[in-house]
């Protein structure tokens, strides 16, 4: 009788105690091992969209996303009124790749913000928002899996455009997607431009929301002509006020895209491997598009951090993202 109320006694103990983080809306997150220190004028937020339906896309559930901030070393849970009352701070959002766990996107988005917080300075205050979406693996093929994850990215897109077409009203925005992120980036775009997006509702513009948005693709996986008139995501360039693409031809992850089409020697690649197809082909909005290649700095690997943990590159890059984003 001792032992089992003993038993008892630490299973209650376990519980409350693996619930207390979460009654406090705090999670204490994977700190990357080595990380100069944080500029404090600069926030690190989250955006998570992953309790909502990930297939069936629905109006109704706008605005149902949760909000997270960074602060004194840890996630705390927050609300989108204590957000909106930094609305009209340059705000540059990153949606990550896949697979990804959120816990993963924690640790990762908490990198990221300390290299751009160091490369940034002082200077002006900037707010970095992780758009944190339904990207967890769910089949054993890796193929199968990478399959399923275009249909959740794509149609991410349509809660992400209502995010961006309700900031774009009081700041400017850079939207960077990473990944498999390029399809919810280009998708939510498409969107704001007055497109359409298979699979989603239909969207309207708040046509008084006029902030400038500049679009970046990271390792985008999407198709090379995908941007070019006639094409998925043919409104996307037109919609910002600037559009870069990296490119970097020896990425290993991006050097499998074929295989979403069912063979490694299927025609289509990806942007963020071999850049657009046409670049003329976009007339008018050449002159918004930018496509820097990275291959020789970067290397072999698909990760985000090979930019960020790059001065050289972040530097390059900064001339058509970050420096027009902190002068409006």
């Amino acid at each position: 009788m001792h032992l089992h109320r003993l038993i008892q006694s630490l299973l209650v103990t376990v519980l409350v105690a693996s619930t207390l983080p979460v009654m406090a809306g705090k999670k204490k997150p994977n700190v990357p091992k080595s990380m100069p220190p944080g500029l404090p004028q600069h926030q690190l937020w989250k955006i998570n969209t992953r309790h909502l339906p990930a297939y069936d896309i629905r109006q109704s559930n706008v605005g149902k996303w949760t909000y997270e901030r960074f602060e004194d070393g840890l996630w705390t849970t927050s609300s989108k009124q204590a957000f909106d009352q930094g609305r009209e701070i340059p705000t540059c959002l990153v949606v990550h790749g896949s697979p990804a766990s959120d816990e993963f996107v924690m640790g990762l988005s908490m990198d990221v913000y300390y290299s751009l917080s160091s490369f940034l300075g002082p200077g002006k205050e900037i707010r970095i928002v992780i758009w944190s979406w339904p990207a967890d693996k769910m089949h054993a093929s890796l193929i199968k899996d990478f399959r399923d994850q275009t249909i959740r990215g794509e149609r991410q897109g349509y809660y992400l455009a209502h995010f961006i077409d309700e900031m774009r009203a009081a700041c400017p925005v850079m939207v960077v997607g990473y990944s498999m992120g390029a399809r919810t980036t280009s998708a939510a775009l498409q969107l704001i431009a007055g497109g359409r997006v298979e699979a989603t509702p239909a969207f309207t513009a708040t046509a008084s929301n006029t902030q400038p948005i500049i679009g970046v693709l990271v390792a985008g996986a999407i198709d090379t002509n995908w941007l070019l008139p006639g094409n998925r995501y043919d409104r996307v360039v037109g919609q910002t006020e600037h559009f870069l693409v990296t490119v970097n031809s020896r990425d290993p992850i991006l050097l499998r895209y074929p295989r979403l089409y069912g063979s490694k020697k299927a025609i289509q690649q990806s942007i963020g491997l071999r850049g657009i197809a046409n670049r003329t082909a976009l007339s008018e909005n050449e002159g918004r598009y930018t496509q820097i290649d990275i291959t020789q700095a970067a290397g072999a690997t698909h990760d985000i951090r090979s930019i960020t943990r790059s001065r050289p590159l972040l530097e390059k890059i900064s001339k058509f993202t970050f420096e027009p984003l902190l002068k409006k």
